[in-house]
């Protein structure tokens, strides 16, 4: 007889209630456990080759951590959700599989490829167990008194502490290993050229190196997080965001490590930690929005009335802001920090979102896809959230009359320059002020003369027409 765990973004041993379960049932029971690669979905949802090369890093290095527990990691192929349904039940069937075991997703298409399986296997002997584990809360237990789901993030994270101090997170231990031979997988060669991808060798995701990254973070930036995490050139933030993304880590490792910085509190002590974890469940509300609005995974605005907007062509201006020559050094530098490891930093996403929607007023989908196609960390709730916050259409969104100025924010958040001259090394020499703002110290001539382009738009003009038109809406 035979278990099997069925892995998709909870690449992990440690705290996983799924792998958990079905090791610690019947001693007579085999634990096997399986992957599916289903690369034609995975383009559809715009996941480009880093994020393909990092879940598949992060697969044979599942296997390796199953190996130690004799559980041997089967992968297999499939073009869609749908291939993937048909083979896994025809596959389970053949085997003398008496359990399914896998941890929820939230995503539209993730519930309806999941609840497909589930009624396969209805009226059969086999017993499918799934559990939540990609979030800290379960979107179904949190809801308001009128139980409904929280729209707004403050009295969201309110609810969310309340029930945290009633129901305390528990992380669960790696099981002990099984008394079985591992047979070995392998990924299929066609597919060696996203691992290939010179990226991942910046995303490490070992077992000690995701644990490592973890506690390095609690031991020496944890306790500057809310300042240091707003400028680029200090690495002020955990960077954790890839693991999570793919379950290689879980929230709850890091959230109890949190707490173990902050004598085990979370809404008060250290306000350095308290805002990380705050961050942490800000993640949470994210998913708990897609859940409960699946018309989000489809592209809509979460606020429909915003559907009336009339956006700009992209054009020439998508392409420019695409590959970091808007003119606005740190537009440029983050848009090419995007492009050169797979990441951009948080306060980045937001100056950069805000000018594409607000600056250049271009659809949001347009700047959601592109870092869909470029992000390591690649997860849709949070890159919908963030992008719909920025455009002012989304849940708990920045009020539309609250428009980024980036020359502000650069000055502000980069105040020596430092990161953009990592990614910019044309200004390099230039003078500080010009620095932040060479259209307005540098003549045509001496930026031609430097490489560097023009501003493609005036602030202060583009952004009056941006309040204009969302006001008149």
């Amino acid at each position: 007889m035979f278990n099997y765990v069925w892995f998709r973004s909870d690449l992990r041993v440690q705290d996983n209630p799924a792998l958990h379960s079905a090791l610690t049932g019947t001693a007579k029971t085999e634990v096997r456990a399986i992957f599916y690669v289903t690369l034609q979905q995975w383009q559809e949802h715009a996941w480009g080759a880093n994020k393909i090369g990092f879940v598949l890093q992060c697969v044979v290095e599942l296997q390796k951590d199953l190996a130690t527990l004799n559980v041997p990691l089967e992968i297999r192929y499939g073009n869609t959700f749908n291939d993937c349904v048909s083979d896994l039940c025809q596959y389970l069937q053949q085997q003398n599989v008496c359990g399914l075991y896998f941890n929820k997703e939230y995503e539209l298409n993730e519930q309806n490829r999941d609840t497909k399986v589930i009624r396969a296997f209805d009226k059969t002997a086999v017993k499918v167990v799934c559990f939540d584990s990609q979030c800290l809360i379960a979107p179904s237990l949190i809801l308001t008194k009128q139980n409904t789901p929280y729209t707004v993030y403050t009295p969201f994270k309110k609810a969310c502490y309340e029930y945290l101090y009633r129901h305390p997170v528990k992380l669960i231990s790696i099981p002990r290993a099984q008394n079985t031979k591992v047979a070995a997988f392998s990924i299929d060669p066609k597919l060696q050229k996203y691992l290939q991808n010179p990226i991942l060798k910046l995303w490490p995701c070992d077992r000690n190196s995701v644990s490592k990254r973890l506690e390095e973070f609690c031991a020496n930036k944890i306790d500057q997080y809310q300042e240091a995490r707003d400028y680029p050139a200090f690495q002020g933030t955990s960077t954790l965001s890839p693991y999570l993304a793919v379950g290689r880590i879980s929230v709850q490792q890091c959230f109890t490590a949190a707490l173990s910085c902050n004598r085990n509190e979370f809404a008060v002590g250290n306000p350095n930690i308290v805002c990380w974890i705050s961050e942490l469940i800000w993640r949470d509300f994210y998913k708990h929005i897609m859940w409960h609005f699946p018309d989000l995974c489809k592209g809509y605005n979460f606020n429909r009335k915003y559907d009336k907007l009339k956006w700009d062509k992209p054009g020439k201006s998508l392409e420019l802001w695409q590959t970091g020559n808007t003119g606005i050094p740190i537009i440029d530098a983050a848009m090419r920090q995007l492009v050169q490891t797979g990441w951009m930093h948080n306060r980045l996403r937001m100056i950069v979102a805000m000018f594409l929607t607000k600056n250049l007023l271009i659809d949001w989908r347009h700047g959601e896809k592109f870092f869909s196609e470029h992000l390591v960390d690649l997860d849709l709730a949070a890159n919908n959230g963030g992008w719909q916050w920025s455009a002012s259409t989304g849940t708990d969104a920045a009020p539309y009359f609250r428009i980024f100025n980036p020359i502000t924010q650069s000055e502000k958040f980069d105040p020596n320059g430092k990161f953009i001259k990592q990614y910019c090394p044309e200004l390099e020499d230039v003078s500080l002020k010009a620095l932040h703002d060479p259209s307005c110290y540098l003549t045509a001539m001496e930026l031609q003369m430097l490489g560097y382009p023009e501003r493609i738009v005036d602030l202060s003009a583009s952004r009056q027409r941006a309040l204009s038109y969302f006001k008149n809406l």
